[in-house]
C-alpha cells in the first residue's frame, strides 16, 4: 500500500488489503455481496491519481445509469475524494472528474463503448456484465504517456459478481482449455471478496440471505462459489473447501494413478494419494488428446514416482481383445505399467463414491494445478434421462478418471489392513 493510501482516513479489511498490494496488470477483487468491492476499486483509483500527476483513468459499469445512481460506483468515488483535491467537474454524461494535479477519472457506460482515448488505468466495476472483446479492446488503451514524459504502471482493475465465460477461465481455472493458453497470476491476479470478510457488515445480513435465496443464489452470491447452476450434479463442490496449494507428498503415503483412454477424445490421468488422517489428494494430471499408446505411457513414466505407485487402475473397456486378440491394457502393460487393474466401473456407485468424498470429513483435495479437473467436474450436468447420472456429453474424462481412482481406495485399505496384521503376525 502506498503512503498516500495509508494517509487516507480509510480502513481496509483483510481481503481489500490483500486486493491493494496486488501489482499485476489486470486486478480482479471479486466472488460475492457485500465484499467492499466498490470501495476498494475507487480507492485504488484515487491513489493511482494521487500517485501519477495528470493520469487519465476510465471508470466505467455496461450500463451507465446504474453507474451513477446513489451509492454506486459514481458516488463511491466521490466520498473518497476529498473537495481539497478537486478541481474541477463535468457533470453531463460522460461525466468526469479532475484533481488539482491534472489527473482526471472519467465515468463511462460500456454497452455501447468504442474505446478511442488513451489511459493509464482502467476501472470496471460489475465486469462480469460486460462482453470479454469490450473488456479487451479497453486493455488496448492502456498507453497513455504523463505529462511529464512518463508512463504509469498499467492497470485494469475490475471487480465482479461470480460468473462463467472468460473472467472465470482466466482468474479461476487459469487456463484456456481450447488453446493451452495458461494465465499466470502474476499477470492476472484474483482476490476473492466476501462478505465473511467484511467486518463492517450488518451482523444479520448473511442469516437473512440464507433464509431468502435458494441454494444456488445463496452459494454464488453470499460464499462466492463460480460453478453453481440447477442441473449441476456436483454442487457439493467447493472450490474453497476441496482446492489446495501443491506440496511434497511424503514418501510413505501410499500413491496410485487412474486412467481413462482416449485418441481422438483425451487420454486423462490422475495420481492419487491419500494422509494417515483420510485425506485422499489428487496431486497431477496428464490431459490431452491425440497421444499413441506408447506416449501415454511416456507421459505416465515420466514422472519418477510412478514406480511407486500401486494398485492402479484404468477405464476396463481397455481390457476387450480386437480381432487380432490384442487389448490397449495388455499394450499398456507390456510397456511398463506392470499394475495395472481394471476399475470398477458402476456408474451410479462412483458418482456416490465422489459425493461422499466431497461431503465427509476429511474432504478430497485437489491440487490448483490440476486445471482439467478443476475446469471440468464442477460443470458436469446431471443426465435428462437418468438423472442419477452425469450426462456424458459434457467432458467427463478427468471425473471418470476421479471415479475410478476413489473407487479403488476401499480396496487399497483392506489390503494395507491385510498386509499389516501379516507382518504384525510375523514379528
Amino acid at each position: 500500500m502506498t503512503t498516500k493510501r495509508i494517509a487516507h482516513n480509510y480502513q481496509p479489511t483483510a481481503r481489500q488489503a490483500e486486493a491493494h498490494a496486488s501489482t499485476a496488470r489486470w486486478t480482479l477483487f471479486g466472488g460475492a455481496w457485500y465484499g467492499g468491492k466498490t470501495r476498494w476499486l475507487c480507492e485504488e483509483i484515487r491513489a493511482l491519481m494521487l500517485d501519477y500527476a495528470g493520469i487519465e483513468v476510465a471508470l466505467g459499469r455496461y450500463n451507465y445509469q446504474r453507474l451513477t445512481e446513489p451509492t454506486q460506483a459514481y458516488d463511491v468515488m466521490h466520498r473518497v475524494l476529498e473537495p481539497e483535491l478537486l478541481a474541477n467537474q463535468y457533470k453531463s454524461a460522460p461525466a468526469w472528474t479532475q484533481l488539482t494535479n491534472g489527473s482526471r477519472v472519467t465515468f463511462v457506460g460500456l454497452k455501447d463503448y468504442h474505446p478511442g482515448a488513451e489511459y493509464g488505468a482502467i476501472a470496471v466495476d460489475q465486469a462480469e456484465e460486460v462482453p470479454w472483446d469490450v473488456l479487451a479492446a479497453l486493455d488496448s488503451r492502456l498507453r497513455q504517456v504523463l505529462p511529464n514524459g512518463k508512463r504509469p504502471h498499467y492497470r485494469m482493475l475490475l471487480t465482479c459478481n461470480p460468473t462463467g465465460g472468460q473472467l472465470k477461465t482466466i482468474f479461476i481455472n487459469r487456463r484456456d482449455s481450447s488453446s493451452e493458453q495458461v494465465y499466470a497470476p502474476e499477470e492476472f491476479a484474483f482476490v476473492r471478496a466476501l462478505p465473511q470478510d467484511n467486518p463492517y457488515r450488518d451482523a444479520t445480513y448473511i442469516d437473512r440471505q440464507r433464509r431468502l435465496l435458494d441454494q444456488w443464489s445463496y452459494r454464488r452470491y453470499l460464499e462466492g462459489e463460480w460453478d453453481t447452476f440447477e442441473d449441476q450434479v456436483f454442487s457439493d463442490f467447493s472450490y474453497r473447501l476441496h482446492v489446495t496449494s501443491p506440496f511434497t507428498i511424503p514418501t510413505d503415503w501410499p500413491k496410485w494413478f487412474a486412467i481413462d483412454y482416449g485418441f481422438t477424445s483425451p487420454f486423462c490421468c490422475l495420481w492419487f494419494t491419500r494422509s494417515p488422517e483420510g485425506v485422499v489428494y489428487i496431486y497431477r494430471e496428464s490431459h490431452e488428446a491425440g497421444l499413441t499408446v506408447a506416449q501415454q505411457v511416456g507421459r505416465i513414466r515420466a514422472h519418477h514416482d510412478t514406480e511407486l505407485c500401486h494398485g492402479n487402475v484404468a477405464d476396463p473397456s481397455i481390457w476387450s481383445r480386437d480381432q487380432h486378440g490384442e487389448s490397449i491394457a495388455q499394450n499398456y502393460i507390456n510397456l511398463g505399467l506392470q499394475d495395472l487393474k481394471p476399475a470398477y466401473n458402476d456408474r451410479i456407485a462412483g458418482v456416490s463414491r465422489v459425493h461422499r468424498y466431497l461431503r465427509e470429513e476429511p474432504t478430497l483435495q485437489i491440487f490448483e494445478t490440476c486445471v482439467n479437473l478443476l475446469r471440468t467436474l464442477p460443470g458436469l450436468k446431471r443426465d435428462p434421462h437418468r438423472p442419477e447420472d452425469v450426462d456424458t456429453r459434457g467432458d467427463d474424462h478427468s471425473y471418470d478418471c476421479l471415479r475410478y481412482g476413489l473407487m479403488a481406495t476401499q480396496s487399497q485399505m483392506i489390503e494395507e489392513v491385510i498386509v499389516a496384521h501379516i507382518r504384525g503376525r510375523r514379528r
